[in-house]
């Protein structure tokens, strides 16, 4: 009896193998008025992201000024697949505006410097961000070489400092293929 499921499974499934799974389907599809058609699936595998940050410093600021040259630029290097763009997304502490932006930086974002000694007197930083000089006006950026290194800038205006000492925030930054 076993001998006779065996070879009537085995004889089943070279029909099946030999018609063609796609045959097969077709006639059931016909039957049972089924329709179907076929997914492709598929993946590209790329090398994983690395990420190199440089503090941002403007050195001193008068109180009640503008300084728009900082003593060290910071900068952000991205390395990944050639050929491959990526996003980069920005979420400064003390900055609402650019979380509800979904971390995209634009010109209207305002980002809070905190004085470290007291919390509740801030001077504003208005970031800017540049691929070799010219300002980023997207959050997607071309790994042509397979490398990238943005540098970041922009003014810090302590018109409205009330105290003195060292004011300052983090900003996270996150970059993912796009």
């Amino acid at each position: 009896m076993r001998k006779k499921i065996l070879l009537g499974v085995l004889a089943l499934s070279t029909i099946i193998t030999a018609a063609g799974i796609e045959d097969v389907m077709n006639e059931v599809n016909n039957k049972y008025g089924y329709a179907s058609g076929n997914l492709k699936i598929s993946a590209e595998v790329v090398a994983p992201i690395t990420l190199e940050v440089e503090e941002l410093d403007f050195g001193t600021v008068p109180m009640g000024k503008i300084k728009d040259i900082p003593m060290k630029e910071g900068k952000i290097k991205i390395e990944g697949t050639a050929g491959k763009n990526v996003q980069l997304f920005f979420y400064p502490t003390g900055s609402v505006s650019a979380i509800a932006n979904g971390g995209m930086l634009t010109e209207n974002v305002k980002i809070e410097l905190i004085n470290t000694t007291n919390k509740d007197s801030k001077i504003i930083y208005l970031p800017r961000i540049s691929d070799e000089h010219v300002d980023l006006n997207t959050n997607t950026v071309a790994l042509v070489d397979g490398s990238k290194t943005l540098i970041v800038t922009g003014s810090v205006d302590a018109t409205g400092a009330q105290d003195l000492g060292k004011y300052e925030t983090n900003m996270t930054v996150r970059v993912k293929y796009q």
